[in-house]
């Protein structure tokens, strides 16, 4: 019997001892083949996550610019409510990416004053590499403290 050889047995009447199962040569590979493939699929699938979990710190950051339009609209001003004391302050639904569940990004206004604004999404992970979304009062979208070397631009991120 040989040695590299992961067998049964099964006894036939009439017909002797049968051999079956795997050689050892099939079985590694089987396993570098589930190896390489997991090599391919894994980092692919890490980087399907952070883009999802990108767009929908992208969603929140546009609710948060509705609210400080409705906000301006009410007050005449981006930056203090009509009192002209009381300063604006985003709600809490809007102070974290996903709204349910542990933050992966923390949503903040960076800037505001009476006539302008820049909100910004930090992601709680360093290692994204988009780094700091950041979206102003005119629209503009923008990144920030992105890691270095990690050659994403503005417009691959918002994409």
């Amino acid at each position: 019997m040989p040695a590299g050889l992961i067998h049964h047995t099964v006894a036939r009447a009439g017909r002797g001892v049968r051999h079956a199962g795997f050689t050892l040569i099939e079985l590694l590979i089987a396993i570098a083949i589930v190896g390489i493939l997991s090599a391919v699929a894994i980092p692919s699938y890490f980087t399907y996550i952070q883009r999802a979990n990108r767009a929908d710190a992208k969603a929140v950051l546009m609710d948060a610019t509705q609210f400080m339009q409705r906000f301006y609209s009410l007050h005449n001003g981006y930056n203090r409510q009509r009192d002209g004391q009381t300063p604006v302050e985003l709600p809490d639904s809007l102070k974290k990416s996903p709204r349910n569940g542990a933050a992966l990004y923390h949503i903040s206004l960076s800037h505001v004053d009476a006539t302008s604004y820049t909100l910004q999404a930090r992601p709680v992970d360093r290692n994204d590499p988009c780094g700091t979304l950041t979206l102003n009062s005119t629209g503009q979208r923008g990144i920030t403290e992105r890691p270095a070397k990690s050659g994403m631009t503005a417009e691959s991120c918002w994409r």
